[in-house]
Parts: structure tokens; sequence; C-alpha cells
């Protein structure tokens, strides 16, 4: 007797559950424009809730993007130029992981998470050569995780010499 009965409130609570989860109230669509503007009037909040208003900072002149020329060769000594905008150097890339790194120590690498975040901080020996990619000459696409080796360039090691199959010299700078 017990057993039905627990199997019958363990339902009940499921069908509880359940039937919570599911919103019934469909969302219109709305036909408001997803872009704000900003004014110079401000209005008083109807709320008690502190507010935050924005700093807004008008140039009157939009700065040129500036550009260098880049003069590269393909594998096969075809000549390629490009004119692409000057990099810019800093910021923040914010990048989001299933887990958390238990440690940025090599030594300690046991979970996946922590060789993901550590490939953002250590450098490799050798590393995809950007220059072949779709920025530079466009040879490869660098999609695939596996790059070959006419495409790999230098990062920590200076240079390197395969002498067989199963062995590999790198020279560190």
């Amino acid at each position: 007797m017990r057993k039905p009965a627990w199997m019958a409130l363990t339902l009940l609570l499921l069908m509880v559950l359940l039937v919570g989860s599911c919103n019934g109230a469909k969302q219109e669509p709305t036909t408001e424009s997803p872009t704000t503007q900003v004014t110079g009037q401000t209005q008083t909040p109807t709320t008690s809730k502190a507010t935050v208003e924005p700093t807004v900072v008008h140039t009157s002149e939009q700065t040129a993007a500036e550009t260098v020329t880049l003069n590269l060769k393909k594998l096969d000594g075809t000549a390629v130029t490009k004119t692409v905008e000057k990099p810019r150097y800093g910021g923040v890339l914010s990048l989001l992981y299933p887990g958390t790194a238990k440690s940025l120590e090599l030594f300690q690498q046991t979970e996946w998470d922590s060789s993901a975040v550590q490939s953002f901080v250590y450098e490799h020996l050798r590393t995809g050569d950007w220059t072949r990619g779709p920025a530079g000459t466009g040879e490869y696409s660098y999609y695939p995780r596996y790059t070959p080796d006419q495409f790999k360039t230098g990062a920590l090691a200076e240079s390197w010499e395969k002498p067989d199959a199963l062995t590999f010299i790198f020279h560190i700078r």
C-alpha cells in the first residue's frame, strides 16, 4: 500500500512542477524599435530606486581609421598586397566556459577547463601563421583544429628541425 501511495505522490509533484514551469501567457511581438534615443531632457523617476544617468560624449570629428599596406607572398611565390586597418591594441577579451579553471599551473592541469584557459596565457612552441590565413594571403582558412606544418610559424620556438618522423628538435628563443 505504501509503494503505490509514494508513486502517486511523486507523479502528482512532477505534474505540478511541469504545469508550473509552463507559462500559458503568450508574449505578443512588439512593434517598437529596439534603439534608444538620448536627449538632453531628464525625467524625475517615479520610483524610489536609485537611477544612473548615462554620460554622453559628443565628438565633432570622426577619426579616420589608419591603414597599413601588407606585402605578402604565398607559398607558391605569388605576391599579395592588402590594405587593412591598423590594429588597435588593448581591450578586454571575455570568454565563457562551462566550468571554472582550478589552477593556471601547468603541473596541476588535470581538467579541460584549466588547459583551455592556459592556452590564452601560456605561449605554444608553434602556432598558425596568420599571414597565410583569411587576414593575409587567404591560403588556409584555419577552420579545422589541425594546422598543416607548412602553415605553422614559431611562437616560443625560433626554428625547428625534423630529422625523422619521430624526432623534433626545437630551438627556443
